[in-house]
């Protein structure tokens, strides 16, 4: 069985991804809403410190709303482009019928929010 992780918040709302490590599993994904997106880093970090992954070989299945990246600010763009060009994690940005068709894909969908 495989569950979408659907992510939510901000910075000081992230704590509630302690319960991520826990769930995921290989085969999942996670798909990054809002300002979430911007803290991509911190969010694959705690999975993996908490899953005991291999940083080097966990690569778990992004997904992002193209609406949400265009939405950041500038800067928060250019950093979180500049992390992804300096790192091998790769998200897809998709739109909002991208995202119906994804979540039915999958056998479970949890909504991890503030």
């Amino acid at each position: 069985m495989s569950t979408l992780f659907q992510l939510h918040g901000d910075l000081t709302s992230l704590s509630n991804t302690q319960q991520l490590p826990k769930q995921y599993q290989q085969g999942d994904a996670i798909i990054l809403l809002g300002t979430t997106l911007a803290f991509i880093d911190i969010i694959i970090n705690t999975v993996v410190a908490n899953k005991n992954h291999d940083q080097q070989s966990f690569r778990p299945k992004l997904y992002a709303l193209q609406e949400d990246f265009n939405n950041l600010n500038p800067t928060a763009q250019e950093k979180l482009t500049d992390k992804l060009a300096n790192t091998e994690l790769v998200i897809e940005f998709i739109d909002d019928e991208q995202w119906v068709a994804l979540v039915e894909t999958f056998d479970n969908v949890v909504m991890i929010n503030h």
